[in-house]
């Protein structure tokens, strides 16, 4: 059997580093659009039973997701 608090600990070091990724994506948008009025950069959400419903749970999984997201320019 696992060890619960264990795991629990580590699901909530997770979506507290997976908000502070979005946090810091979103900060990274909104600064190129201030630099360029011209410029729009959507914004992705912190509801992290959003994320989850995507299987979403880490920052690394958000990078995947994202970069799948994005196709081949």
């Amino acid at each position: 059997m696992y060890n619960i608090k264990y795991t629990e600990s580590r699901m909530v070091t997770d979506t507290t580093k997976l908000v502070a990724y979005i946090n810091w994506l979103n900060a990274k948008g909104q600064a190129m659009m201030d630099a360029d009025p011209d410029l729009w950069v959507g914004m992705l959400t912190t509801d992290l039973d959003h994320w989850a419903g995507y299987g979403i749970t880490t920052p690394d999984q958000l990078g995947d997701y994202l970069d799948a997201q994005s196709g081949d320019f």
